[in-house]
């Protein structure tokens, strides 16, 4: 399978290469941080979609899978990716493919170990394949570990896998639990809404949720349990790979090399303090120095306790114990007496914290890097040894990565930021290569992802050459390529499916252009070709999982690239859904839900909902050719909609008037797309109850046309609701926008 010659290769020239580097530079750790002017980003990839999780071979390549199952390679030699594989991936709530690591003998044996939710339903597994001649062989499948989870109701899945430097496979999953509540912890109780209580999961001894599970890999596929987990092999009601419990959703953990302490960031509750039922909901920073139970869901930040809580007589009890806490759910499989509850090393809120003001303010979603240790394989951009045994903390929320020095005893000595002014969007992961260079994924601007500025980074350190006047030689444009344009067709646009879209690109060098079409958020290659002037053709059913369920949706991306010169255009389906707006106040609603009336599973509708001055905006958004809008809207006052240029107060291009809509316009939802909801549903949840949306979400909806005429050129486009304040006015399902002939054969928009 030749794994082992770039082995030899690489690790031939690394050794010869950290000789010279210790030789030259490793000397007592500074008192201050290197400049950030003295490292660089580079961009090894900036053409991913959702991507959750890497690992970095020995030989340099750069793994890495995207929410949805992809599984893509990028190479150090060609500087280029490739997709070696996709996995069938459920991608429900929070779930879908989360984690992948390498394995430690990965150039000798191509094995690969994955964590994700089956497109068949059933558990999360964890699985290794192999991966061989550039491709993951997915027939090669072992799965080692199985973890049920429930996916009717919303959230925490975690879902990170690494291996430590003792061969052992370190797993993080989440409570897989609903806050039906958000004044207090999920403590819920009562028949029928096991799905809100964590005491099932993240404090039952007997479950895999909520933990950090530790294992070791054998050959054949199968596991054994190491030395030193929380409940020894055999112990009554509970499960040995469990090495810390009482978790929310530890999405991102390190193992560090050298002491064996294990750091986690854990997605605090989020809910202001209330004394009926507990404290502040503290986000976390966490460290192990052996396998213990952290508190969820009685306990947050520094052990503060929340109260028991009657949720069918709405009463709160006694304060829970850290030093004895007991689990006596009846939704509860394992032990009834925890051990006692470890404190946070770091919590905090939204506001600044008075222990940790470094931390800022914001958004939270804690996440732990590694603790950096410079590897035997050391290469010339490895970070300094200023950061030796620095924990490297980042906040997904508020953008930012801190470098946390804690003494022998594991007490906080310093917070700092790392790199200051070198900008990070959303990081996602962080891993110390082989090289000692951190690569980091940037999920990019917008919360639910698919995102143009998403990217796979390297920071490399260059020690005293200073400010950097050029690019690196992967980062240099190519000299005889121009900007580039497409002319046709249109950004902000419109198109038909099944119809031929002609381009034209203009600008000088070769290039390549890019097909990719989108729903919700999601983003996927159709195709890539070389040719500067054509017709593509984009089917409603490509890339879709379920085509005939979200119809409306969609969206198209053309993209040329010529070096490092790239142009997109973003073409949009004559209908879309209202509620995937590129900025709104209104809210988004999910109408039908769960009989419990929680949860944020699929539903029947998900609509565009506004108050008086609330707005919703599209972007970018090219009338040429459309005379008209419909909205499917149903009424929930008088009210009217402005349709407005670029700003909430630009220019009116018509009025949607809600109060005087002919009876004779109502088009409820035909019962067939009613049907085929529901099957495909209960066949994703077909280990969990049936989902039975509300008959009345179908009801009382009204289609109203507006005229409109075409401003010229490229717009954001506002919808504005107007009416009486302190009231919902109206929800929007969907807008279509009329034409006779949307694209035509010369690729622009006509009437």
């Amino acid at each position: 399978m030749h794994f082992g010659f770039r082995k030899r290769v690489w690790r031939s020239v690394s050794v010869v290469v950290t000789s010279i580097l210790f030789c030259t530079t490793v000397r007592a750790q500074s008192t201050e941080a290197p400049p950030t002017s003295h490292f660089r980003k580079v961009v090894l990839e900036d053409q991913v979609t959702d991507a959750m999780a890497l690992d970095v071979a020995v030989d340099g390549r750069v793994f890495w899978i995207e929410r949805q199952g992809p599984i893509r390679v990028w190479d150090p030699d060609t500087k280029r990716s490739h997709l070696a594989g996709s996995l069938p991936s459920l991608m429900i709530i929070e779930d879908g493919a989360l984690g992948i690591a390498l394995d430690p003998d990965f150039l000798e044996n191509g094995w690969l170990y994955v964590y994700y939710a089956p497109a068949t339903g059933g558990p999360n597994r964890l699985s290794r394949f192999t991966y061989q001649d550039d491709q993951v062989d997915l027939a090669s499948e072992k799965v080692l570990l199985e973890v049920p989870v429930q996916r009717n109701y919303c959230c925490h899945s975690a879902g990170q896998v690494l291996f430590d430097s003792d061969g052992l496979l370190w797993l993080s999953t989440g409570d897989n639990t609903h806050n039906v509540d958000p004044r207090g912890a999920p403590l819920n109780e009562e028949p029928g809404f096991e799905f809100g209580d964590a005491q099932r999961s993240a404090a039952n001894t007997n479950d895999l949720r909520g933990k950090i599970l530790r294992i070791r890999p054998l050959p054949d596929g199968t596991y054994e349990i190491p030395e030193g987990n929380l409940f020894p092999p055999g112990t009554p009601k509970t499960r040995p790979e469990i090495y810390t419990m009482g978790h929310r959703n530890p999405w991102r953990f390190s193992v560090d090399p050298k002491t064996g302490w294990l750091f986690w960031g854990d997605v605090g509750l989020g809910s202001p303090a209330d004394p009926e039922r507990g404290p502040n909901g503290w986000e976390e920073f966490n460290v192990a120095k052996g396998p213990g139970f952290y508190g969820w869901p009685y306990f947050a930040g520094p052990n503060e306790a929340y109260r028991d809580y009657d949720y069918a007589t709405e009463t709160s009890g006694a304060a829970f114990d850290p030093a004895r806490p007991i689990n006596d759910s009846p939704n509860n499989t394992g032990v009834r007496e925890l051990p006692p509850a470890q404190p946070a090393l770091i919590w905090y809120f939204y506001s600044q914290s008075e222990e940790f003001p470094e931390l800022g303010t914001g958004g939270m979603s804690a996440a732990a890097g590694p603790v950096y240790r410079r590897p035997e394989t050391a290469g010339p951009y490895a970070l300094p040894a200023y950061y030796e045994g620095t924990f490297l903390a980042f906040e997904w929320m508020r953008n930012w990565i801190k470098a946390i020095r804690l003494d022998d005893v594991g007490n906080i000595v310093k917070i700092e930021d790392f790199l200051p002014g070198m900008e990070f969007s959303r990081p996602t992961d962080i891993q110390i290569g082989p090289d000692g260079a951190l690569y980091v994924i940037e999920w990019g601007t917008d919360f639910w992802g698919s995102n143009p500025d998403a990217k796979i980074v390297r920071i490399e350190y260059h020690g005293t050459e200073g400010e950097w006047a050029q690019a690196a030689p992967e980062e240099q444009d190519d000299p005889a390529a121009g900007a580039l344009s497409f002319e046709p067709p249109l950004d902000g646009g419109f198109f038909e499916y099944g119809q031929p879209i002609s381009y034209a690109l203009s600008g000088e060098g070769e290039a390549e252009i890019h097909v990719y079409t989108g729903h919700d958020t999601h983003m996927h290659p159709v195709e890539k070709r070389s040719d500067r002037k054509g017709m593509v053709t984009v089917d409603r059913e490509d890339h879709m999982h379920h085509p005939d369920l979200h119809l409306w949706d969609r969206f198209v991306v053309l993209e040329a690239r010529s070096g490092k010169h790239a142009t997109r255009v973003k073409l949009h389906p004559r209908r879309f859904d209202a509620e995937f707006t590129t900025e709104r106040t209104a809210a988004r609603r999910s109408l039908g839900g769960h009989p419990a009336g929680k949860g944020y599973a699929e539903t029947a509708i998900i609509a565009l909902e506004g108050e008086n001055g609330q707005w919703a905006a599209y972007d970018p958004v090219n009338l040429a050719g459309i005379h008209s809008l419909t909205f499917r809207v149903k009424p929930l006052a008088q009210s009217t909609i402005e349709l407005r240029l670029d700003g909430e107060d630009g220019k009116l291009l018509g009025t949607v008037v809600l109060d005087s809509v002919s009876a004779s316009a109502i088009k409820p939802v035909e019962p067939p797309q009613k049907k085929l909801f529901n099957e495909i549903f209960d066949q994703a949840m077909a280990h969990e109850s049936a989902y039975v949306p509300d008959p009345s979400v179908y009801e009382g909806w009204y289609e109203v046309t507006v005229p409109v005429q075409d401003p010229g050129g490229k717009h954001s486009l506002y919808l504005v609701f107007r009416g009486e304040d302190g009231k919902a006015l109206a929800q929007v399902d969907w807008i279509h926008f009329n034409s006779a002939g949307v694209i035509g054969s010369n690729g622009r928009q006509t009437r």
